[in-house]
């Protein structure tokens, strides 16, 4: 009987450890969730920011590429003009 006694608070004492476990891995869990949605957040910003550096990229070739053209042109007939004289 008294054995049996001993093994029942012994079993008992499990039982709240193994709850306390079950709490902590629960708490654990939702803060992982918590940060997963974080990360999320800022994959997203980062992609938009992506996306504004790939259209700001692009605007600044287009002028570049616009600049060497007018600057060509500009030279090719300076020198046109400059030899039918």
């Amino acid at each position: 009987m008294v054995i049996r006694d001993i093994d029942q608070q012994r079993i008992s004492r499990l039982e709240g450890a193994y709850e306390q476990v079950d709490r902590r891995l629960d708490d654990m869990n939702s803060r992982l969730d918590g940060m997963q949605r974080a990360i999320d957040g800022l994959r997203g910003e980062v992609n938009n920011l992506r996306g504004e550096m790939n259209s700001r990229y692009n605007t600044l070739v287009v002028l570049m590429v616009t600049s060497w053209v007018t600057i060509m042109a500009a030279l090719i007939t300076a020198l046109v003009t400059l030899f039918l004289k």
